[in-house]
């Protein structure tokens, strides 16, 4: 079933709030937006992108206020 939803887990380098986290989030059309989860269910920022033609980049931000830039290059989303 085709729902539109993203999940998993990230690894981020170099913010001092969030080392891991799972993603939860949605796709539309090109753009992919969502939140930041701990460990703990806790959420612990938010995250928005686009997809590209390799892969996923946008900026996270999180509850502290730091943010950052993120990417993913593998295969696109169908």
């Amino acid at each position: 079933m085709d729902d539109d939803s993203l999940s998993g887990r990230i690894t981020v380098n170099g913010s001092p709030r969030i080392q891991q986290a799972r993603i939860e989030g949605q796709v539309t059309g090109s753009d992919v937006y969502g939140v930041l989860v701990d460990d703990h269910d806790t959420q612990v920022g938010t995250f928005s992108g686009s997809i590209m033609n390799s892969g996923m980049a946008g900026t996270y931000t999180t509850v502290d206020g730091d943010s950052g830039n993120w990417s993913w290059n593998g295969p696109v989303p169908k």
